[in-house]
């Protein structure tokens, strides 16, 4: 791949040549997280990387997976603007959450978007309570869940599981000890949509973690050490390199060749493209 992208170094490899749209659809293959990544050690693909379109894009597509993750397993069709909906949700809960932090949340496109992604889970179970008022969708730190399969047999009772349909369960989840066994079943057989998944990492870049709120307690990571829970997390964590710090030289190479691969892809991708529309 590095040798079909030359500069004028004499080979040296440059991606300086490649229009604006090919560094969209490299974006499109990486997660919000890599995107980040890629823009501190890629300077040709930060102007795509930085720019409002792709963060409020980013934004909805998460708002439409997350409320499509719930609604198509059990047949629920979903009107027109239920992603729009879900989305000013989560940015209304954002800056709700924060109103009371001295430095208040970024202005930024890509900001709002990790300010908004911890409230995404919530905001499309809210969306769907009124279309399935018989059904459970919740929310508990950062991940959506159907329990309506689980409801009645629910050790402390039905009615409290059911209150919580289309709202967000962390804290009252915290306030009780859960067992391995329910942290294990709640993942294998109900959990919809994972958004600290899709962003890539828990919390927020550092252009954002100052002003992002932080709903994760000691309480909620204390009770994952004990359970598999946390192996995602742990996984994940592990994966991206600029969540412990500075990025690393053989992690910035490494970086680097995703990236190039990622170009490939999507010089593929536009070629198909120009072959199907001539």
């Amino acid at each position: 791949m590095q040798g079909l992208i030359l500069g004028d170094g004499g080979g040296v490899p440059s991606t300086a040549v490649l229009p604006i749209d090919v560094w969209r659809i490299v974006c499109e293959y990486l997660s919000p997280c890599d995107i980040i990544d890629a823009a501190c050690v890629c300077h040709d693909l930060k102007a795509a990387a930085l720019s409002s379109e792709l963060w409020e894009a980013r934004l909805l597509h998460a708002a439409a997976a997350a409320t499509m993750a719930l609604a198509t397993p059990r047949g629920l069709r979903l009107d027109p603007g239920a992603a729009d909906y879900a989305r000013d949700i989560a940015l209304t809960k954002s800056h709700r959450s924060a109103k009371n932090l001295p430095g208040g949340l970024g202005t930024s496109a890509a900001a709002q978007f990790f300010n908004a992604m911890p409230h995404i889970c919530f905001a499309a179970a809210a969306v769907l309570k009124p279309k399935a008022p018989e059904l459970c969708f919740l929310s508990f730190a950062q991940r959506a869940y159907d329990t309506t399969d689980f409801v009645s047999s629910h050790p402390g009772g039905s009615h409290h599981m059911q209150r919580y349909h289309g709202a967000d369960a962390t804290k009252i989840f915290d306030a009780f000890p859960h067992s391995r066994y329910a942290h294990n079943l709640m993942e294998e057989k109900m959990l919809r949509f994972d958004a600290i998944a899709y962003v890539g990492r828990y919390g927020a870049p550092a252009f954002a973690s100052d002003c992002v709120p932080q709903s994760w307690s000691w309480s909620r990571e204390a009770a994952d050490t004990h359970s598999d829970f946390a192996r995602d997390l742990a996984s994940v964590w592990g994966k991206v390199p600029w969540g412990k710090g500075q990025l690393g030289l053989r992690a910035s190479a490494a970086l680097l060749e995703h990236t190039y691969t990622v170009i490939a892809l999507a010089l593929i991708t536009l070629a198909l493209k120009s072959l199907a529309n001539p």
